[in-house]
């Protein structure tokens, strides 16, 4: 396998398949999964305030599986005839 230089046009290409992809799909299932807690915590007799915080660390919380999924989709993709990949280090 061919190993080349990275440079910017490569390098903005790859960050930006993962920042639109994690902002869009984060941004998505924290809304829902934040509306959700906020709810619960209304429900079972919290205040509102209460109700804000628990939907704004559930929201949060969703950001990482969100971005473990769009790095595994970037390792997965084409990028205009090149791949991003893992390899193994001989030497470790």
């Amino acid at each position: 396998m061919e190993t080349v230089e990275v440079n910017w046009s490569n390098a903005t290409r790859v960050w930006w398949s993962f920042f639109w992809r994690a902002t869009l799909f984060g941004a998505i299932g924290g809304a829902i999964l934040g509306a959700i807690m906020g709810v619960i915590a209304v429900l079972v007799g919290g205040n509102p305030d209460d109700a804000a915080v628990a939907g704004g660390i559930a929201g949060y919380l969703v950001a990482i599986p969100v971005s473990i999924w769009c790095i595994k989709f970037i390792l997965n993709k084409s990028f205009k005839g090149y791949r991003v990949c893992l390899l193994k280090d001989p030497d470790a």
